[in-house]
């Protein structure tokens, strides 16, 4: 799924994206047959064990998370389906509260790639981690970019409160910031979520 480059850190814009994006995906068809994604994964599921697996990098994590809960919800609909969905997700935001947070842990077995030096894994449920990125002896936010420092303090006091998914295989790691060329998906957050979407990338090669 690809991520859509903005230019300020937007919160509408990220969420108004995201939401044409899974739109699109759920109502995918193919133009020879006039079959959609969902009735094709629905026919899959006829013939035998379904075994899908959901991923995405950063937006693309999140809308991960989203799309399995709806695929959950919308494949069995037609009646009895033997299908799992295994979500695997990349740098991936939190924005979902706590109930949901719970059901979705207890339900898939989720796979998680977070590298601790990204902060986009870090919204919307610790933006402190942010404030926090560089601690002493590293540069300081405050001293670097004062007005960046308290608009991210009055962004976190403002927001509702979101609850981290507990995944049941995690994979933190602590990667460098990327050094080189402009990332290749032009998204918000430092360049440490370059070493996490490379990380997505060879996973994706090895699966298919």
């Amino acid at each position: 799924m690809s991520e859509t480059p903005i230019k300020t850190p937007n919160r509408r814009r990220l969420v108004l994206f995201g939401t044409v994006a899974l739109a699109l995906a759920m109502g995918m068809t193919d133009p020879t047959t006039s079959v959609s994604l969902l009735d094709h994964l629905r026919g899959l599921a006829k013939s035998g064990t379904l075994n899908l697996m959901v991923t995405g990098h950063s937006l693309g994590a999140a809308l991960t998370v989203v799309a399995t809960a709806w695929l959950n919800d919308q494949l069995a609909k037609v009646g009895p389906l033997k299908f799992s969905l295994w979500p695997h997700t990349f740098a991936c935001p939190t924005m979902w509260n706590a109930a949901f947070a719970t059901m979705f842990a207890q339900t898939f077995p989720y796979y998680a790639a977070v590298n601790t030096n990204d902060v986009v894994p870090m919204g919307w449920a610790n933006l402190d981690g942010v404030l926090a990125t560089f601690p002493p002896p590293g540069p300081s936010l405050y001293n670097t970019n004062w007005w960046l420092y308290h608009l991210i303090e009055l962004v976190n006091a403002a927001i509702p409160t979101y609850t981290q998914i507990i995944p049941s295989n995690a994979d933190s790691f602590t990667g460098t910031p990327a050094r080189g060329p402009q990332r290749p998906n032009g998204e918000i957050g430092n360049d440490a979520s370059l070493g996490t979407y490379q990380l997505f990338s060879a996973v994706l090669r090895t699966s298919l």
